[in-house]
């Protein structure tokens, strides 16, 4: 019995999902004759509402000819209220009651004159004189025992009350016209929780899935209820659900066999197993005489390999320490080349800017001469304006070669990164998506802050004419560690760092090799100096720090302001004067541990 475990549990297995899946359809089964009879109903509904309407209209119909021609004797009345609503099934009653109540005339289908009781139909007739319109009354019993409703339309003769129309119709023809079509469905029509009219079609077996639909018609509201019959349930109610279960019997069945047989395979496969395992330890103890002389060759051949990859590996230190030693002989070429650049540019301005104070000073006195004419006092206007202009010029050129005076002064790099914000979404336009991200702690440097806002500026216009088309602007405020040696150009100590992202052009390497150098530039004559860059590294290098530089042609470019931080043991004191041109600045990786 031991061995029948495992069958009887895959058997149950199997039986519960059979199960399961005939329960899904079961409900599946209930769920659609549910949403079919509710949708039934509501048609039931609607067409109740529009077989009384009908019926109303034409008392509306006799009603208007009244009014537009005027009032008529009883009996042409009667025979035009007769051929009105001759063809409508069900009504019992038409009369015809004065602004009395009194009833001046009133027909039956058959000619006959049947009784209105103008008492019962008073609350009617006064709601349908008040609104102007149509008004049903509560249902009542005919004399065959038959529930009817009465319909009555207001008749107004020059904005006066002159009576009314009455129209009695029976409950049940309303609703057998209204349920044509319903096949074996079931439905009765209810004033409250008493039923005034019912048609059916088949017994009561499906009241179960009785659903019901309001009807709802001037002042008067009933309900429909319905319900399928034995045909409709016999098609949607599908014998799937017990076919599966009986298939599962026989599935559990049969599942529990093939465990069983297969549990017998396993046990003669394991006996068959041990005589192949003691078979294949033979096997093996040959294997192992033609592995150790196997491996023996392996570690001829490793050691081969390593003695081999050795020496790549020395040809390939020793290539790399010559290109490095190539690197920096470029960058001490290029540094002294931008130093004599730098040399050049101060020397000029200095001389320029002398030469510009004497034409200014005479300029000037000739501007307030009171004896010159007003041309004269003109021309000398304009040329202390292009004097001022050219200072501009000379004060760049000094920064180029550093030695414009500095101010410098203890300064929150972060909050002066973030106090040009509004002239920075200006100066870029609309096109362009500026983020300022401002670190959490304070980034206090010793520098001119005038000038460090002349570096911001600068690189920002250098990104935007890198973004013709629009892009993302970033700017990052933090700060980094330099250890060790130091990198590059920076020596070791804390820094802070402004970083300044564009998704502009970017740069090839032939224009990053002369991206500092002063009045180079790629933009078209007219449109820039070539000082921009020149003039923010000068700034930059004569307050201690360094600028470095990531680009990529197609993919932007990433500028890297690094000054040092106040009381760091990189901080140094602003150069006043500077004799020597900005060195060239080399794109390196720093070692850095930024919060931002």
């Amino acid at each position: 019995m031991r061995g029948w475990i495992a069958p009887s549990v895959v058997a149950g297995v199997v039986l519960a999902f059979a199960l399961y899946l005939g329960h899904t359809l079961a409900s599946h089964d209930a769920s659609h004759i549910l949403n079919a009879t509710q949708m039934m109903v509501a048609d039931a509904a609607r067409d109740v509402t529009e077989e009384l309407d009908s019926r109303i209209l034409g008392l509306v119909r006799i009603a208007s000819r009244w009014e537009v021609r005027g009032q008529r004797a009883p009996e042409e009345w009667a025979l035009d209220a007769h051929l009105q609503v001759a063809h409508l099934r069900g009504y019992y009653a038409l009369g015809w009651l004065d602004p009395s109540g009194r009833v001046r005339s009133a027909v039956g289908p058959d000619g006959a004159a049947p009784v209105i009781d103008a008492a019962a139909l008073a609350p009617a007739i006064a709601l349908a004189q008040s609104s102007r319109q149509a008004a049903l009354s509560p249902w009542f019993g005919l004399p065959d025992r038959t529930a009817a409703v009465a319909a009555v339309v207001p008749l107004f003769s020059g904005g006066s009350y002159a009576g009314c129309t009455v129209g009695v119709f029976r409950l049940s023809v309303v609703l057998d016209a209204a349920a044509t079509g319903l096949g074996d469905y079931s439905v009765e029509l209810l004033a409250g929780t008493e039923r005034v009219g019912r048609y059916t079609g088949s017994n009561r077996a499906g009241e179960v899935w009785a659903s019901t639909a309001p009807v709802r018609l001037y002042n008067a509201s009933w309900t429909v209820r319905g319900w399928p019959g034995e045909r409709t349930l016999a098609v949607q109610q599908r014998e799937l659900p017990l076919v599966l279960v009986i298939v599962g019997l026989l599935l559990a069945a049969l599942s529990a066999v093939a465990v069983r047989l297969g549990q017998t395979a396993a046990r003669r496969a394991r006996q068959a197993e041990a005589a192949n395992r003691e078979l294949g330890r033979e096997i093996a103890e040959r294997e192992l005489a033609q592995e150790a002389l196997a491996r023996a060759r392996d570690e001829l051949e490793l050691r081969i390999a390593e003695r081999t990859a050795e020496l790549a590996a020395a040809n390939a230190e020793l290539r790399a320490q010559m290109a490095e030693r190539q690197r920096f002989q470029e960058q001490l070429i290029q540094s002294q080349k931008m130093e004599a650049v730098g040399r050049l540019a101060g020397g000029l301005a200095h001389d320029l800017n002398n030469v510009l104070t004497v034409i200014a000073a005479y300029a000037e006195q000739v501007h307030q001469d009171p004896g010159v004419t007003s041309a004269v006092r003109e021309h000398a206007a304009e040329i202390l304006a292009s004097i001022e202009r050219a200072g501009a010029l000379t004060t760049r050129l000094l920064a180029v070669g550093r030695r414009q005076k500095l101010q410098p002064q203890r300064v929150d790099l972060s909050a002066l990164v973030l106090g040009t914000e509004d002239l920075l979404r200006q100066l870029i336009g609309a096109g362009i998506d500026l983020k300022i991200s401002a670190d959490g702690g304070p980034e206090t440097i010793l520098a001119d802050p005038r000038q460090i806002e002349q570096v911001i500026l600068n690189l920002v216009i250098n990104a935007r004419d890198a973004m013709p088309r629009g892009g993302r602007l970033t700017l990052q405020t933090g700060h980094a560690e330099i250890n060790g040696h130091g990198a590059g150009e920076l020596a070791p100590g804390r820094y802070a760092q402004l970083i300044v992202s564009d998704t502009g052009t970017g740069m090839t390497p032939e224009v990053r090799s002369h991206l500092f150098e002063p009045f180079f530039t790629t933009k078209e004559p007219g449109k820039g100096t070539g000082l921009g860059l020149s003039t923010a590294y000068g700034i930059v290098k004569q307050s201690g720090g360094a600028i470095l530089v990531e680009t990529e042609p197609g993919r932007g470019s990433r500028f890297a302001v690094c000054l040092p931080m106040a009381g760091s043991s990189a901080e140094k004191p602003a150069i006043p004067h500077g004799p020597n041109g900005p060195p060239r600045d080399v794109a390196v990786q720093i070692p850095v541990s930024s919060k931002s």
